[in-house]
């Protein structure tokens, strides 16, 4: 299957599918201006991304430059320490969506593609609030700006991840 947009019998949220399930140039630029864009407010934003190739093309940037927007790349393998989203919300997230799924298959038999998106938001909807962001931006150290928060976070999950010198061992 093309890219192509699927929606869910009740139009409760958006997705984008690709024939081999991982994210394109296109589909980043997509949801650059189809979401991101028009859900945000005017002049100039941050946007924190990981450094899958897709943040690198020439139509995204280009769509960055002429918006205003400030693209903070994190680190290879330190999402889970550093991204608001991975450290906070997502995490507060998997329980309600275990039970979510759980409910849904309960009096579904089966939960489907279709249906995902409307499960999802659901779930989006319960948890997801500005008290859960901020709490994310500050357990990673974005902000308030906490560099000894990161760096310690980063020390600790160290082994976790793969090895290599800090500054303060070289």
């Amino acid at each position: 299957m093309d890219e192509e947009t699927l929606l869910a019998d009740e139009i409760c949220a958006q997705m984008i599918t690709s024939d081999n399930g991982w994210t394109s140039d296109s589909i980043s630029a997509k949801w650059l201006t189809q979401v991101f864009l028009p859900n945000t407010p005017p002049g100039r934003k941050l946007l924190i991304l990981d450094g899958h190739s897709s943040h690198e093309a020439l139509d995204f940037v280009d769509i960055c430059v002429k918006n205003e927007i400030e693209v903070l790349v994190l680190p290879p393998h330190t999402s889970h320490i550093l991204q608001p989203l991975d450290v906070a919300v997502f995490a507060a997230m998997k329980k309600l969506w275990r039970e979510q799924i759980q409910r849904h298959v309960d009096l579904h038999n089966s939960l489907t593609k279709r249906k995902f998106p409307c499960v999802m938001n659901e779930v989006w909807k319960q948890k997801f609030s500005p008290d859960l962001l901020r709490a994310g931006f500050e357990k990673s150290g974005i902000y308030p700006l906490n560099f000894e928060r990161a760096l310690r976070q980063l020390n600790e999950s160290r082994g976790k991840i793969h090895s290599w010198p800090f500054a303060s061992e070289v």
